[in-house]
């Protein structure tokens, strides 16, 4: 199990990333709300910002595209007339407590991507080495 942790850990890394890029960019989508979403997190949340950004050549697949849609619109419908009329506080109001199911998973979500990253990394460098106990021939 050791010797393959870090493998489990890049696929979870490259779920969650994949995760975050297609909702937060169905989010930045959304009409009424998005754009301000968009804009709060270019100004104030970088992280977010670079999932709205990563996640715009993954909703070019329909299926993607229709699952992020479906996602943000349920997790973000209840606090999106908010957003819409404070939108200088639109990343306040979508990262903070959120009582729905799908709202809190999406910002539990939100640092799962930069963890997972750092418990690969640490993986990866003490994965077990290959053993060689005679010399290779050339």
């Amino acid at each position: 199990m050791k010797r393959n942790l870090h493998w489990l850990l890049l696929v979870a890394l490259l779920v969650a990333l994949a995760f975050d890029a297609i909702v937060w960019s169905a989010a930045a989508q959304m009409p009424g709300s998005g754009i301000h979403l968009y804009r709060s997190a270019r100004r104030e949340a970088p992280l977010t910002y670079f999932y709205m950004l990563a996640g715009r050549p993954l909703r070019a697949l329909p299926p993607l595209r229709d699952y992020g849609d479906a996602y943000a619109q349920h997790a973000l419908s209840g606090v999106a007339d908010e957003i819409t009329m404070k939108p200088e506080l639109a990343m306040e109001i979508a990262h903070g407590s959120g009582s729905a199911g799908k709202l809190a998973t999406l910002q539990w979500m939100h640092y799962a991507p930069p963890l997972l990253f750092v418990a690969w990394l640490v993986a990866y460098l003490r994965r077990p080495k290959a053993v060689h106990l005679v010399a290779r021939r050339r």
